[in-house]
């Protein structure tokens, strides 16, 4: 009269379970979702690259288990400054504007077209109808289904182009740092001033 369950493979020890839960979450939240059937054998992170794409995420290793990061909103973790950043390492590289894309072609499987493949152009909220597209970037979306989602996808890739305009990199010592890959970190130093 009760349940057994049998489970083939790793065991679900190998997973920081609270992160795919916050992944799952951010996921629900934004309505993100992928519908792919897997059909071939291939390695797992292979496998795991159609999904990470549609959930904005990934899949990570954190020792021996298995984590997921995600591109949702989070408090910053850790302060670097001129304090924990190592002498004359601060590196801030502006990103070209210039040749940035305005335009993204999504391919996807589309389930109102009898899931045949279907292509999208999505153009970026500045672009004027009588520019040029310059540089549009082809993207494929292989778990994605509607149109809805493939627009939805393609308009936040536009605008992480549009706002992702610098980056900064530093050394500090290994005892400095108390973040791990994917958090959010705050960063002062007297080279920009900020």
């Amino acid at each position: 009269g009760s349940w057994a369950h049998q489970v083939d493979g790793a065991s679900a020890t190998m997973l920081i379970y609270q992160e795919f839960l916050n992944w799952a979450t951010f996921c629900d939240s934004k309505a993100l979702t992928v519908n792919i059937l897997i059909e071939k054998s291939q390695d797992l992170w292979n496998a795991l690259r159609p999904i990470e794409g549609c959930g904005r995420g990934k899949v990570i290793l954190r020792g021996t288990r298995f984590a997921a990061i995600c591109d949702a909103p989070t408090n910053p973790v850790q302060l670097f400054s001129v304090g924990n950043i190592k002498q004359d390492s601060f590196r801030e590289e502006f990103l070209d504007l210039g040749g940035r894309a305005n335009a993204i072609e999504v391919t996807f499987t589309n389930k109102d077209k009898n899931y045949q493949r279907d292509t999208l152009t999505v153009y970026a909220a500045d672009y004027d109808a009588g520019a040029t597209v310059k540089n549009p970037t082809q993207i494929t979306l292989d778990g994605i289904t509607t149109a809805a989602q493939a627009y939805k996808e393609a308009a936040y890739r536009l605008r992480l182009n549009k706002y992702l305009t610098r980056t900064v990199s530093f050394d500090a010592d290994v005892d400095a740092i108390a973040c791990q890959v994917g958090d959010v970190i705050l960063v002062q130093h007297d080279v920009p001033q900020w």
